[in-house]
């Protein structure tokens, strides 16, 4: 296994307040995306320290609903940390009648979905909608989710980019973001009609289920350029992975994607030669669409 769900929500627990956020709005976006929402349904936040009448994050108008993520067309979310310990009534009280956006949602119609690092058994939502409705909040049954670590984790797991940076393994492959970080990606890039059309054929064969490219061309010629930024502003910057060379991949990592039918990886390798490609598409060819 590249990690187990207990593994990784015991580390969920551990994020601070802003990490948490940042974990659940990365979450959000890329279960968005597999459902078929668009990403500019949604509305994120990691300004942790502002008042914000309750809500951490929106969706708003979805064209459909899946699951306990998106219940409904409209919903509102609350992200807590592992420090939070309140019990089902201190929730009720203090995050949602308190909370005079969250009691507007609520009486909109809007689903109210809580991301809450620490497990709590399977009665806890049911407490928080019984001490909610004594408060004369308006929720029915149904409309308040509870999503708490090991379910948290069980969704996250495949996608392993997000899961590296909850775990900060010491490991050589790179996010996105640190991967367009370093010296070398730092100027603008430069661009013509025919470099554009180049770059839009490349993104478009990224976005196929269980393609396998490869990028030959002398030293210098811009190949990881060009492939780092047809990944540059989509929805493939949050599931990528970067290696400098074939032997920064973790075998256990190409092992969890053979094995792991939803996984959500974009793993881009460099400095491969062809023995090593043949070796790659040898071991990738065993991988399920995903």
């Amino acid at each position: 296994m590249w990690i187990s769900s207990q593994s990784l929500a015991q580390r969920l627990s551990l994020l601070d307040d802003t990490r948490f956020a940042a974990v659940c709005n990365d979450l959000l976006v890329q279960a968005a995306i597999r459902k078929g929402i668009d990403r500019a349904h949604l509305a994120l936040n990691l300004a942790t320290k502002e008042p914000d009448g309750g809500i951490d994050a929106r969706c708003a108008d979805a064209p459909n609903s899946h699951g306990r993520l998106f219940p409904r067309p409209n919903s509102v979310y609350q992200f807590k940390s592992g420090n939070f310990s309140q019990s089902a009534a201190s929730l009720a009280k203090h995050d949602i009648s308190e909370k005079p956006r969250i009691v507007a949602a609520a009486k909109s119609g809007h689903a109210v979905i809580f991301l809450i690092a620490r497990d709590r058994g399977d009665e806890f939502e049911g407490q928080v909608l019984a001490e909610a409705q004594k408060l004369h909040v308006p929720l029915e049954e149904g409309q308040l989710k509870i999503l708490t670590g090991a379910t948290l984790a069980t969704l996250i797991q495949p996608i392993p980019a997000l899961v590296a940076s909850i775990l900060e393994l010491d490991m050589n492959l790179l996010r996105f973001e640190d991967w367009g970080g370093e010296e070398p990606f730092r100027n603008p890039y430069q661009t013509d009609t025919k470099l554009e059309a180049r770059l839009e054929e490349l993104r478009s064969m990224l976005q196929v289920p269980k393609a396998r490219i490869r990028i030959v061309g002398s030293p210098g010629d811009g190949k990881t350029r060009i492939v780092l930024e047809a990944i540059r502003g989509t929805s493939l910057e949050a599931i990528t992975l970067y290696a400098h060379q074939p032997q920064d991949v973790p075998g256990k990592l190409l092992q969890y994607l053979r094995n792991n039918q939803d996984s959500m990886c974009l793993l881009v390798i460099d400095e491969v030669d062809d023995d090593t490609a043949d070796d790659l598409r040898s071991k990738c060819d065993t991988m399920p669409p995903a």
